[in-house]
């Protein structure tokens, strides 16, 4: 014989369920602390792994911003130093038009780029 097929005296297992009983004060002060160490242990968990998220960002944009600081200093020193070239000068156009043939300064007098003073400008150039 079979133990679910037996006789109206056997009980099937969970056939019926237990009366809850009452919880005391110990119990539920027990209960309460425990689910909040649990709560506790996620929460610091969490911060944790937050944490070394958020320093390995911060790690990599400032690796990023080092690298974007030595791009911008190798264009500045392209930039500030221009290509030279071999070429002889041997005229200047000036915004009016006229055009000189008279070999360049080899000093740096009037090199801040301002034209000369109007009666100077309207000299031809000998």
């Amino acid at each position: 014989m079979s133990y679910f097929s037996g006789t109206a005296s056997r009980l099937r297992p969970y056939h019926f369920t237990y009366p809850e009983r009452e919880l005391t004060m110990e119990e539920i002060l027990h209960k309460f602390i425990d689910e909040g160490k649990r709560e506790h242990e996620e929460m610091r968990a969490f911060i944790n792994d937050f944490k070394t998220t958020n320093e390995i960002l911060l790690k990599e944009r400032d690796n990023s911003l080092i690298e974007l600081r030595f791009e911008v200093q190798k264009l500045l020193r392209i930039i500030e130093s221009p290509p030279t070239s071999n070429c002889q000068i041997k005229g200047v156009t000036t915004r009016g038009g006229k055009t000189t043939t008279q070999d360049v300064q080899k000093d740096d007098t009037n090199m801040n780029g301002e034209e000369p003073p109007e009666e100077a400008r309207d000299k031809p150039v000998e």
